[in-house]
């Protein structure tokens, strides 16, 4: 019994280093260099702490034009999950801490032999940018309002003013 609890325990070891060796996470830091570049392969990550968390982007599947990438925070020893698709035509940004800002801009730099060169940059980016080009419009829409309102009212009084003209 002995034997087979510790063949049983063993066999779950290297199961787990076999895994982990399958997968390589790369420990980054951005706070002397914000924009970094790394080749990686399926299964491949970065993991970076900022805020006192650790965060982890790793590729979950590289296809032809394309890369899906999973992304996870840890708190409070619980893990929570991200999905992003990136192409070369547009880049992703990564809000981690969900507080509006957007932390991480992820964008796929090359694909090829079956490994993706990804470009990781640190920012602090508002979600939520106030447009010069919404504001005008609204300005446009009330100054459309108010003209329309005026010349409504100039002519009903014309009309007024023609029609007792008509009666006297």
């Amino acid at each position: 019994m002995k034997k087979l609890i510790f063949t049983l325990i063993l066999s779950l070891i290297l199961l787990e280093l076999v895994s982990a060796a399958l997968i390589n996470i790369t420990k980054t830091d951005f706070t002397n260099e914000p924009k970094q570049a790394y080749r990686l392969y399926d299964g491949d990550g970065i993991s970076f702490i900022d805020k006192g968390k650790e965060y982890v982007v790793g590729i979950d599947d590289i296809g032809k034009t394309s890369v899906k990438l999973r992304s996870y925070v840890y708190k409070n020893d619980q893990k929570e999950g991200i999905i992003l698709l990136l192409d070369k035509r547009f880049s992703n940004k990564i809000d981690f801490d969900k507080d509006n800002y957007y932390d991480l801009k992820v964008s796929l730099g090359k694909l090829e032999n079956n490994s993706a060169i990804i470009i990781f940059e640190k920012i602090n980016e508002p979600k939520t940018v106030k447009d010069n080009n919404a504001i005008k419009s609204n300005f446009d829409l009330k100054t459309g309002i108010l003209i329309t309102a005026i010349i409504i009212v100039m002519c009903l009084i014309i009309y007024f003013i023609f029609k007792k003209r008509t009666i006297s």
